[in-house]
């Protein structure tokens, strides 16, 4: 009896043996072996990186997330991943107006606006603003990207075969930045609720091919699951498709803008958008990890803009400059606006009379209510990188901290808002091959927004000459 029972206790013994070997085997082997826990780092991710070479780049383009706002309690999977495969700059600006479409649009081309001729969410075309009626509103030209001069990073790659392209966005960038994109995937329903931030269901490129491919993302009415979450589906299922590989990802993950606008920024709404951004990208990046794809990938991780809360609605701007004699169209975008001034045939000195009292007046207008960090006549364009042809009006003017205009026809935000050089200041972070440098960049002078893409061009050695590159290359992430 007592030989059975050893017997039988051996035997259980040795299957809880074998459990917890397999249980360990498996921790190993599997994504967890990848904790970012500091207290526990696997080697095998940092000397995995070394000796790979760049397959593939994922663009991410957290939309309105501040540079502060990537912080070890708000988003500590990625302040971890960050902080053991790449790094960060502490000091990363974005274009004037630091907006959605001049954002993105000088992400991708890496050029300012002065070259783009994009500089904000809008277009109004200069011979459209004057009107000797005071009140009048020109017509705008709205997203009418014919007049974009310099192409993008896809749109360069594009004649190459070899390099494949796919962008996906929760807003309707592909529109505007994704023609020659191989493959895209954007919104198609706007959902608007009674309180809160509205919701978008995709539409996508593959769907002819792939009648299933929504469901797979997200998508539908019953599921409603909120943008952030079927974009990083999205890119999971293109990463899984081996049958249509691509080498070139923007990802744009637009949620953090909509609770921005509707909460203002640096608050309790904000921090929670933000942890569930880190969440979906932690399960990307173990994505993947498992798909043994995460040390040849490039990861850029960056923002179009800031956001800023606003507290003053302020004044009717339009009704100031009328009462004052100045028939003039403004062109609104949020934190800035470009002031047209009467076009008058060869610049007359009547012109010329008309923009030094409207700047006087402005600064009038300025010492009474404190609206303007910036008040920028035309000559002075450069300096700000804007259009200097004329698109751009007379006079930019660049909002104070959490103040807006209204006009005639726009009323100020009411919670969050951005374009301004307040909301300049944004996050660029680099991960994988080639990068060298770890945790965080102290520099002092701002890196830019349009340097993604010469910096992404030297590491891949993708031809990228037909870009009109303004920025720079980032050799300080080698050293």
């Amino acid at each position: 009896m007592k030989h059975k029972n050893k017997i039988a206790g051996l035997f259980i013994a040795l299957i809880f043996c074998l459990s917890y070997s397999i249980d360990y085997i498996s921790y190993k082997m599997g994504p967890n072996s990848y904790s970012m826990d500091p207290d526990n780092i696997s080697p095998d991710l940092i000397w995995g990186l070394l000796g790979e070479k760049v397959q593939r780049v994922i663009l991410i383009s957290l939309d309105s997330c501040n540079p502060d706002y990537i912080r070890p309690d708000i988003m500590p999977h990625l302040w971890e991943f960050m902080f053991y495969t790449g790094c960060m700059f502490i000091n990363a600006e974005t274009i004037l107006s630091s907006d959605t479409v001049s954002g993105h649009t000088s992400m991708l081309t890496g050029a300012f606006p002065n070259t783009t001729k994009i500089f904000g969410n809008q277009y109004a075309n200069v011979s459209l603003w004057f009107h000797p009626f005071p009140g009048f509103m020109a017509p705008h030209k709205f997203f009418d990207y014919d007049i974009r001069q310099a192409k993008t990073i896809i749109e360069a790659l594009e004649p190459d075969l070899k390099i494949g392209t796919h962008f996906i966005s929760s807003k309707w960038l592909h529109w505007m930045l994704a023609w020659e994109s191989d493959s895209w995937v954007g919104p198609e329903y706007k959902i608007e609720f009674s309180q809160g931030a509205p919701r978008y269901l995709p539409a996508s490129s593959y769907s002819w091919a792939n009648p299933n491919y929504q469901s797979q993302v997200g998508n539908g009415y019953g599921e409603m699951l909120p943008m952030d979450h079927w974009t990083i589906n999205a890119l999971i299922e293109s990463l899984r498709n081996e049958k249509f590989p691509q080498n070139f990802y923007f990802v744009n993950i637009g949620y953090t803008d909509e609770t921005g606008h509707v909460y203002g920024a640096r608050n309790a709404m904000a921090e929670r958008q933000l942890r569930e951004v880190d969440n979906l990208l932690h399960r990307l990046f173990l994505e993947i990890i498992s798909l043994g794809k995460f040390f040849s990938t490039l990861f850029v991780i960056t923002s179009d803009h800031g956001m800023e809360t606003i507290h003053d609605e302020g004044v009717n701007l339009q009704a100031l400059l009328e009462g004052a004699g100045i028939p003039c169209y403004i062109h609104h975008e949020g934190g800035s606006a470009y002031i047209g001034l009467p076009f008058l045939e060869n610049k007359t000195a009547g012109y010329n009379k008309t923009k030094e009292f409207t700047l006087k007046y402005l600064e009038l207008i300025n010492s009474r209510y404190w609206l303007f960090d910036a008040i920028v006549p035309s000559e002075n364009f450069s300096d700000y990188n804007l259009p200097t042809d004329g698109a751009a009006g007379d006079i930019f003017l660049s909002f104070r901290k959490g103040a807006r205009i209204r006009t005639n026809t726009i009323p100020a935000h009411a919670n969050g808002d951005h374009g301004s050089i307040n909301e300049q200041k944004i996050v660029m972070i680099w991960m994988g091959p080639d990068i060298k440098q770890r945790g965080i960049i102290f520099n002092e002078d701002p890196v830019s927004i349009c340097d993604i893409v010469p910096t992404i061009g030297n590491i891949t050695g993708w031809d990228i000459s037909e870009c009109s590159v303004d920025g720079r290359i980032l050799e300080e992430l080698f050293n």
